[in-house]
């Protein structure tokens, strides 16, 4: 029976998750949803719902940033700094994933390029 260090450790606990920072503008944290999967498996969208949630704007950051709605219809903010989001492991390739598949695809647009790219380089 080994006593070494790594002796009665939880074997998920092994394979650990390298979080991975991103920093994120306004813009992108909106946009973040459009790369996301309308349908897929239920871990997938558990991870898509998850990466939601860590982009989504509290009343107070909203407030902070000027985030308001414009007579078109549309979202206008004060300029300002972004916002360091940390994400799993398992986000990060759910993400990445996404983003190849829109390459392939040619549906990547202008409005999501910048943050297409963060993604991929994420972490690297």
């Amino acid at each position: 029976m080994s006593k070494g260090p790594r002796a009665g450790r939880n074997k998920a606990k092994d394979t650990e998750d390298h979080p991975v920072k991103l920093s994120l503008s306004i813009k992108e944290r909106l946009e973040i949803g459009s790369i996301l999967p309308e349908r897929a498996d239920i871990i997938t969208q558990i991870l898509s719902r998850d990466i939601a949630k860590r982009v989504q704007f509290t009343q107070a950051e909203a407030k902070k940033m000027g985030i308001k709605k414009t007579p078109q219809g549309g979202l206008a903010w004060n300029k300002g700094s972004n916002t360091d989001i940390i994400f799993s492991e398992a986000e990060m390739t759910l993400m990445r994933t996404q983003i190849d598949r829109l390459d392939r695809e040619n549906k990547v647009t202008s409005d999501v390029l910048s943050l297409c790219l963060k993604i991929r380089e994420g972490g690297k």
